[in-house]
């Protein structure tokens, strides 16, 4: 959802499919420019992160699920070669606000577009390949993820698949590799301002 124009407010809310919250995003947009062939915008957020963990009361173990929150900034910009093809930098920081949280998260990447790569009369994809730098606190790490979305003209549900591939870091990490797959649904509806 996005309310507003040059500036927006756009709250975000992911969940898992049982329903457990995994995160609330609530965004502040302002493009500074944005023409044809280039834009400049700047972004900030408050977010609250879920996760699940496990404590012990009067001796008896449960799981609770406990709200990690965080302030961020980020700053994009992006350049159209062609029509189908841009290019640009990323810069975003978080500050984790809770005392357990990490504290200093820098986030830099070059980032690629292709988009309405013909597969069809009907059907259509976009490629946003990236590599970036990651530092969290004292560790980081360098990476590259690309995502790829199919979509059929004129149709609301779209499948879009994200990786990504650690090339060298000290971030301790669970997999090397991660991806996922999602299903996209787009409201085509626009609201004007009485």
């Amino acid at each position: 959802m996005s309310v507003g124009n040059k500036f927006r407010f756009e709250p975000e809310f992911r969940l898992a499919l049982e329903g457990k919250p995994w995160m609330f995003i609530f965004w502040g947009r302002h493009d500074f420019l944005n023409t044809d062939k280039f834009f400049i915008k700047a972004r900030t957020n408050v977010t609250v992160t879920f996760n699940t963990i496990s404590v012990t009361t009067d001796n008896i173990p449960s799981n609770i699920l406990r709200a990690n929150r965080t302030m961020t900034s980020d700053l994009v910009a992006n350049y159209r070669l062609t029509k189908n093809i841009s290019i640009g930098p990323y810069y975003l920081y978080i500050y984790g606000v809770d005392k357990y949280a990490i504290k200093n998260t820098h986030f830099i990447a070059l980032r690629t577009g292709f988009s309405n790569i013909k597969l069809s009369d009907q059907f259509f994809m976009g490629f946003n390949p990236q590599v970036y730098f990651l530092k969290m606190d004292k560790d980081h790490g360098y990476y590259f993820n690309s995502t790829l979305t199919i979509a059929k003209r004129n149709f609301p549900i779209s499948f879009a698949t994200l990786f990504s591939k650690t090339i060298h870091t000290e971030i301790p990490l669970g997999e090397d590799m991660l991806w996922n797959v999602s299903l996209i649904y787009t409201f085509n509806k626009k609201y004007i301002k009485l």
